[in-house]
C-alpha cells in the first residue's frame, strides 16, 4: 500500500489535494490500484485556521462543529471537532466520503489526543455538545475519531493506522501505531 503523509492537502482538515503537488490524484489513485496497491491518507480531527481551509473552518465555527469548551490544546491546528455532535460527526463523515468515493481505502489517524484530564495536579475542563466532559472524553473522544473513519471504509476492506487508541477500539482500527508518542 501507499500512505500519503501530510502535507497532501491544502491545509489540514481542508479534505482537497494541492494541485500543486497532486494535479491528477484521481490518476494516482487508479494508477496505484492498477499496480495493485492500496491508498491511504494522513488525517486529523482538526480544520485549520488558514485561507486555504476558510470555508469549512467557518462552516465548522458558524455550525457549532467545535466542542463548547476546550482547555489545553497538543495540536497546532487548534481544536479538535466535536464528534459527540450527531450533526458535526455527519458532516466530517461526508468530508471524509469525498476520499473514499475517490478510491482512497485507509487513513492514519494522527492526534486526537487534546482531551486530558489534568495537568500539573490541576483539571483540564472541557465541554461537549452531548454533555460529556474531559473525564469520559479522554479515553472516548478517540473512539469516536476512529469510528467516524472505520464507517467511510469500503465494504471490501479499508484499513486505519492509529496513532493512538483505548479499549473496544479494535473493533475501529487496524493498527495501533504509536510511534510518535
Amino acid at each position: 500500500g501507499i500512505w500519503i503523509d501530510r502535507p497532501y492537502a491544502s491545509a489540514v482538515g481542508a479534505f482537497d489535494w494541492n494541485p500543486a503537488q497532486f494535479p491528477a490524484p484521481a490518476a494516482m489513485i487508479a494508477a496505484a490500484h492498477a499496480a495493485g496497491l492500496r491508498v491511504a491518507l494522513w488525517s486529523a480531527p482538526y480544520v485549520e485556521d488558514v485561507a486555504a481551509a476558510a470555508s469549512l473552518r467557518l462552516e465548522a465555527e458558524n455550525q457549532g462543529y467545535f466542542p463548547p469548551k476546550t482547555a489545553l490544546l497538543t495540536s497546532p491546528w487548534g481544536e479538535p471537532i466535536d464528534l459527540t455532535n450527531v450533526a458535526a460527526f455527519a458532516w466530517w463523515q461526508q468530508l471524509i466520503r469525498g476520499y473514499t468515493d475517490a478510491g482512497v481505502e485507509g487513513f492514519k489517524l494522527d492526534y486526537a489526543e487534546d482531551v486530558t484530564v489534568g495537568l500539573g495536579g490541576a483539571r483540564t475542563p472541557w465541554e461537549f455538545a452531548d454533555g460529556s466532559d474531559e473525564r469520559t472524553m479522554h479515553r472516548g473522544y478517540k473512539l469516536l475519531y476512529h469510528r467516524v473513519y472505520a464507517e467511510t471504509l469500503p465494504a471490501a476492506g479499508g484499513f486505519l493506522l492509529a496513532r493512538a487508541g483505548t479499549w473496544g477500539d479494535q473493533q475501529n482500527v487496524s493498527v495501533i501505531w504509536p510511534g510518535d508518542l
